[in-house]
């Protein structure tokens, strides 16, 4: 055998022995599977990872944006309650004008006064306790609650003080006059503050929540 049949001899064997490309490619497949399924399974254990803790994240935020909220809306009705107390107060010099017309007698008018008493410490305490539940919410609030909680604590023992002047209605009449202007003034003044501290709450927590959902 000649050199150049030996050499075609070889050359055709190489061909004859060479693997096809789609076997090879099939072949290198096969040896990465494992490699490629666990390349797999970690980018969807990252990926359902990160997907729960974003709901994780979403759902904190809206379980403190719900208890915001509910924090704000029971105190805002805790402040109503108190202003509705204090229109009872106001309405005081009208009822002891009543009184002086003959129109009442000195029991209805010291029952209406012991009213007042009760309603009005019964609605500061009221808000006084849910300011304390929510306090960590509330806590930029903590000036005002006190403001009111004192003013009704001073507003109870003007009209304790009235009460007692009713004993002797004639003798006192001169002091009656000056502490129902006293309270005229206070309780005006109490409820013009209880209107813009709902407002500002409102504006805090209700407007703010709004926002955010636009």
């Amino acid at each position: 055998m000649s050199s150049d049949q030996l050499f075609d001899a070889l050359q055709k064997y190489h061909e004859l022995s060479k693997v096809p490309f789609w076997t090879t490619f099939f072949q290198s497949v096969t040896y990465l599977s494992p490699f490629i399924t666990l390349l797999s399974i970690f980018v969807a254990y990252f990926a359902v990872n990160r997907t729960q803790k974003k709901n994780m994240e979403n759902d904190n935020k809206k379980a403190k944006r719900e208890l915001r909220l509910k924090a704000a809306d029971d105190f805002i009705e805790a402040i109503s309650t108190v202003k509705m107390s204090f229109h009872d107060t106001v309405a005081v010099k009208q009822v002891w004008e009543i009184y002086l017309s003959g129109q009442i007698n000195t029991a209805s008018l010291e029952n209406y006064i012991d009213k007042c008493i009760s309603e009005q410490y019964k609605s500061t305490l009221m808000m006084a306790v849910q300011f304390k539940k929510r306090k960590i919410i509330l806590k930029e609030y903590e000036r005002e609650v006190e403001y009111i909680y004192e003013m009704g604590s001073k507003m109870g023992r003007i009209l304790t003080l009235f009460n007692a002047y009713l004993s002797q209605p004639s003798s006192n009449k001169s002091r009656i006059s000056g502490i129902i202007n006293d309270i005229e003034s206070d309780s005006k003044e109490l409820n013009d503050h209880l209107n813009k501290l709902m407002i500002i709450v409102q504006e805090n927590f209700i407007g703010k929540i709004l926002q955010v959902e636009d």
